[in-house]
C-alpha cells in the first residue's frame, strides 16, 4: 500500500506524463494500485469530467 506522501508523488509525476506501468515498477506495486490511487486523487479524470469546466467537451471541427 503507499502511503499519503508516496501518492502525492505519484500524482506529481503521473501529471509529469509517467505512465501508469512505470509507475507501478518505481513502487513495487501492482499497476491497479497506481490507478486507483490515481483515482482516489482525481488525477485520471478528462477535463469535461473535472466540475467547474462548462464547454470543455465541446467537439473541435
Amino acid at each position: 500500500m503507499l502511503d499519503p506522501d508516496q501518492a502525492e508523488k505519484l500524482v506529481e509525476a503521473f501529471g509529469e506524463g509517467t505512465a501508469v506501468k512505470a509507475l507501478a515498477r518505481q513502487h513495487q506495486v501492482d499497476p491497479k494500485t497506481i490507478r486507483r490511487a490515481l483515482d482516489a486523487a482525481g488525477a485520471r479524470e478528462l477535463p469535461e469530467q473535472l466540475p467547474g469546466r462548462r464547454g470543455a467537451s465541446r467537439t473541435l471541427r
